[in-house]
């Protein structure tokens, strides 16, 4: 069971929600100023997700989220767990209870996931499972894969092992084979002396009727997406709604698996700002407003561990890449497979390939830059979580809803981050304090009290004083609020 939220738990979920304005995949928040809303489809669909979900009753999302409580918790309490207990069926488990803030009382109701051999929870006879801000009636494809989820390891078709009908060794690429034969005979003694045919049958590049295996076409076919069209990636820029347009250098990408990431990189780094950032010595750099070692990790994870099964693979849900106005979001088809969320943002060695040859047949494929696809040490997910810290940004955010892994890096917009590359001849560099740049790095994920900023940087409170005024007259920083005041903030320009 998940621990119960505090008020300083509330608190920063409902300070993330109006960041970015509605709610999250996890979390559902309603005004219920009016008694119990309906909810039954949304317990449903939290029942149904990995790891359950979170509602809370005394929130208005109209109101910026304001925490305006609820008038009779006990009654509000009651009513979910009556209304579960009727129309959900089977009822999951629910720990609900009060919050009060500042005489405010919200009721916090987490659901918890139903036993993979329980699901799916229904409401009448429909089964539903959340997607973005809502919940949605799951299709057959969806269904079969959670059935899927329930069966033992050893139950579990491989499907990366599976044959590619149609298809011959006359399908693979001739330059990255080799490349590939001499890089397994390179790395293992056993392998150094084999016969190439041999090697490629027992590394399952292909089978024993010398046929190319899923995993095999995918990672060394010279185009996969001729048996496979979901095989490929789709990215595109997705513009604001104001705008008038709806995406922007839209790319459909194909090939084996290392000009994927190959080609997905270069469309990455073309479509992301340059900004100048402060260095720890004071003097400014360009660089991408995201950390592209980040961005790399996460496009190679959702090119190796994607589902391969018929109701992903065979109905053409491929990974997507998405650049929005706050975000760089990858989907992956299928959910995490023997790993937690936790798990993966943990600092320890996390290790569960969802297919396990085409893992180690990217072990040994690298990209025409001499790049390794993936290191296969397991702890590439913390590098993610490293080196979006270094840049002053946002821990990603990760989503398994079962059917779909979804990673997001938040941007934190060029105000937050330094200076426009386009922008560099209208406001020239500029050389701050020692402490400056400390400074700095504490203000990009947010605005800060002096108090938060000392508290953060490890700075006396006069050495934050000092920097901050001479950031301010280099019109870095701006002072909201008044002298003296412990509650004014501090904000980059």
């Amino acid at each position: 069971m998940s621990l119960r939220w505090s008020a300083e738990k509330l608190l920063s979920v409902v300070e993330e929600l109006r960041r970015y304005g509605d709610d999250t995949s996890l979390v559902e928040v309603k005004r219920a100023s009016g008694g119990l809303p309906g909810l039954e489809e949304t317990t449903c669909a939290f029942a149904n997700m990995p790891e359950g979900g979170t509602i809370v009753l005394g929130v208005d999302e109209a109101q910026d989220f304001a925490l305006n409580g609820v008038d009779n918790p006990a009654e509000m309490i009651q009513g979910l767990i009556s209304q579960t207990r009727e129309l959900v069926e089977p009822s999951p488990h629910i720990d609900a209870y009060p919050v009060d803030i500042e005489g405010a009382v919200m009721v916090v109701a987490q659901v918890s996931p139903l036993a993979p051999t329980q699901k799916p929870a229904r409401v009448k006879s429909v089964a539903y499972l959340r997607q973005g801000d809502g919940d949605y009636a799951m299709n057959p494809n969806d269904l079969h894969m959670l059935s899927v989820e329930s069966l033992h390891r050893d139950e579990r078709q491989e499907y990366d092992a599976a044959p590619a009908v149609g298809t011959s060794v006359k399908d693979l690429d001739e330059d990255l084979t080799a490349q590939y034969i001499q890089a397994a005979q390179g790395s293992s003694r056993r392998l150094a002396h084999m016969e190439e045919d041999q090697l490629l049958r027992v590394t399952h590049v292909v089978n024993e009727s010398a046929q190319p295996t899923v995993a095999g076409l995918y990672a060394l076919g010279a185009y996969p997406q001729g048996t496979f069209p979901a095989l490929g990636v789709t990215a595109a820029v997705r513009m604001p709604r104001e705008s008038g347009e709806r995406t922007r250098n839209l790319r459909h990408f194909d090939g084996p698996v290392p000009a994927l990431l190959e080609e997905n990189m270069e469309w990455v780094e073309q479509n992301l700002s340059v900004i100048q950032a402060y260095r720890s010595d004071g003097h400014m750099e360009n660089r991408p407003e995201l950390p592209l070692s980040a961005i790399r990790e996460v496009v190679s994870n959702a090119l190796v561990h994607r589902d391969l099964g018929p109701d992903t693979l065979g109905v053409g849900k491929r990974v997507e890449i998405r650049i929005t106005p706050k975000a760089f979001i990858v989907e992956s088809p299928g959910g995490l497979r023997g790993l937690s969320r936790e798990q993966l943002a943990s600092s320890d060695l996390a290790k569960a390939a969802v297919n396990q040859r085409l893992y180690e047949l990217a072990k040994r494929l690298r990209t025409s830059e001499g790049s390794p696809v993936i290191e296969g040490e397991g702890g590439g997910m913390g590098e993610v979580y490293a080196a979006m810290d270094k840049y002053g940004l946002e821990p990603p955010q990760l989503f398994d809803n079962g059917m779909v892994f979804r990673v997001l890096l938040r941007r934190a917009g060029v105000e937050k981050q330094g200076v426009l590359q386009s922008d560099v001849d209208k406001q020239a560099p500029q050389k701050m304090t020692r402490n400056g740049p400390a400074i700095v790095e504490a203000l990009r994920v947010r605005a800060r009290t002096l108090d938060e900023i000392v508290l953060v940087t490890g700075l006396s409170v006069s050495q934050a004083r000092y920097a901050l005024g001479a950031l301010i007259r280099q019109n870095i920083v701006e002072m909201v609020g008044t002298q003296g005041d412990r509650g004014t903030r501090y904000r980059l320009l």
